[in-house]
């Protein structure tokens, strides 16, 4: 797993806290049982196959927070309302994720993407430039 210590300005992902609608079901083919993966799938997939800067860093408001505690300088604070909103996330519908994406992935960029854009993604936080 990569980590950062303080903010890595040659980096070449983005990484963001995002809500993610667990309600939505994803369709799959009645025959086969395959269907539609979620991005949080698609980046573990990735991962996994050696591409380090696709990553599922922490799933859950405690685990994101203690991931960022880890990884950043110690002055390091997220805003008050960043906190205010992943509590507003954190239940049964949606699940939080702190994610980093390859700036070379247009797949997993899209599927993002188009999941914020129909509701049923959140970004919460953007840790960018």
């Amino acid at each position: 797993m990569k980590t950062r210590v303080g903010f890595v300005s040659n980096s070449s992902s983005s990484s963001y806290i995002i809500a993610f609608d667990t309600s939505r079901v994803l369709d799959k083919c009645p025959h086969c049982g395959r269907g539609d993966v979620s991005v949080l799938e698609l980046i573990e997939r990735a991962s996994s196959s050696n591409r380090d800067d696709n990553q599922v860093e922490a799933t859950g408001m405690a685990n994101i927070l203690a991931h960022i505690k880890g990884s950043y300088f110690d002055d390091f604070k997220l805003p008050e309302q960043v906190i205010v909103d992943m509590r507003n996330y954190e239940d049964k519908k949606w699940k939080l994720a702190y994610i980093s994406v390859s700036y070379h992935d247009d797949t997993i960029k899209d599927a993002l993407e188009n999941m914020l854009a129909a509701g049923t993604a959140k970004k919460i936080y953007y840790f960018g430039d």
